[in-house]
């Protein structure tokens, strides 16, 4: 949830955008909630993700 905002607040157009800076930058994935070590989900994960809060009128 927290990458998702921070693609908003951060301007980024495109989910694989974002997974791309998740990716490049641990101060950036550590700040959305993921470990620095850890892996950076994937971009169907997030699209999934995006897709089932919009069924639920949350839009991001």
């Amino acid at each position: 949830m927290y990458a998702l905002l921070a693609k908003e607040v951060e301007q980024i157009t495109k989910i694989s955008s974002l997974v791309r800076r998740l990716e490049s930058v641990p101060a950036f994935r550590y700040a959305c909630g993921f470990g620095i070590m850890d892996k950076t989900p994937s971009e169907s994960v997030f699209s999934r993700f995006q897709d089932a809060l919009s069924k639920v009128h949350f839009r991001i």
